[in-house]
Order: C-alpha cells, then structure tokens, then sequence
C-alpha cells in the first residue's frame, strides 16, 4: 500500500516489511505463559502480562494525581511534571523535594 504508481517491487521492500510484520506478531504473544495450551486442551491462549504490569502503575498514578486535585496541592502536580520519579515511595519523593528545593 505505501507503493507509488508504477514502482517496482524490490527484495529488500519485502524483507523490510516481513521483518515489520514478524515483530508485530511477536508483540502479540510476549508475555503469553508457556504450555498454557495444555493446560486447558481446545482453548488458544492469549495474555497481555506486560500490559497488566502497566495498568497496575496507570492506576497508582492516577489515585495520586486524583489525591493531589482533592487536595488542590498544585506544587505536587507540578513535580510530576519537573522530575521522573514514583510519587508513592516516600524515599523518591523526599529525594525529588530535597533537589527541586535546592533548584529554587
């Protein structure tokens, strides 16, 4: 489909796009548990762990940032912007404080 009109179709075009189309079949099924398939004979499994793992830290930051607007605390929500760091770990927030303070 990302052909012009008339252009001819090279080797290196097909390797270049069986190579695109592996990776993003592999994609789906990292992460599937081995031998699932014979635990359960008939049903083909397909997990997505590393998209759980995700959701746990989505739904972290998401009650934080949902305490910081109860809380109307806007330096807080302001040091999630400044600094990359886990909010929830009191030691990390301590350190990002202590840093972002010195800046000042």
């Amino acid at each position: 489909m990302s052909l012009d009109d008339d252009q001819a179709v090279t080797d290196e075009m097909i390797r270049k796009h069986q190579s695109a189309a592996y990776a993003a079949a592999v994609r789906i099924f990292r992460g599937t548990p081995i031998a699932l398939g014979e635990k359960y004979p008939g049903i083909k499994p397909l997990t997505f762990n590393k998209d759980l793992a995700y959701l746990n830290g989505r739904v972290l930051a998401m009650n934080h940032i949902r305490e910081l607007c109860e809380n109307r605390d806007e330096a807080g929500l302001m040091r999630l912007f400044e600094a990359k760091y886990d909010p929830t770990i009191p030691e990390q927030a301590d350190i990002v404080e202590a840093e972002l303070s010195l800046a000042e």
